[in-house]
């Protein structure tokens, strides 16, 4: 299907309302999805979507109260746990990208998870953006955003 926009930037106005018809805005981005390889998404891209997703799950987590995320929860045994796997995740990813060895990450109170992982979140994405890596941050995205949908 042929696309009517002939940027990235083209699509982002049409997003935020450039007066492109919706048949248009349609077409571009059933293009994008259709073509994979051309919409892989430049470091900086990856990394402002990585930042948006991370400041969404760490407001997510520091808004549920102690009892909801101690609470049962499948298939991690606690919602805590299942954001404390990911932080784990997380952190193995950004020594591994800074090149630096492994580090045991504490496991903090309840609370403190969207603390935790704001900084943890932080590590990688610098780490990320100086090895270039946008890869690792979709990838980390998706990781956060499915965190949040399930707590």
């Amino acid at each position: 299907m042929a696309s009517s926009f002939r940027s990235d930037d083209d699509l982002d106005l049409a997003l935020h309302g450039d007066s492109a018809s919706t048949g248009d805005l349609e077409s571009a981005l059933d293009s994008r999805l259709m073509n994979p390889a051309a919409s892989a998404p430049s470091v900086s891209e990856a990394a402002e979507r990585f930042a948006v997703d991370l400041r969404r799950t760490t407001d997510r987590l520091r808004s549920i109260g102690a009892a909801r995320l101690s609470a049962s929860f499948s298939p991690e045994p606690t919602r805590a746990d299942a954001a404390f796997a990911l932080i784990h995740v997380l952190a193995e990813r950004a020594a591994q990208l800074a090149g630096s060895e492994q580090r045991t990450v504490p496991r903090l109170t309840e609370m403190a998870l969207g603390d935790q992982l704001a900084v943890i979140g932080r590590e990688l994405l610098i780490a990320a953006r100086d090895r270039g890596d946008a890869d690792v941050l979709v990838q980390s995205a998706d990781e956060l955003l499915d965190l949040r949908r399930r707590i």
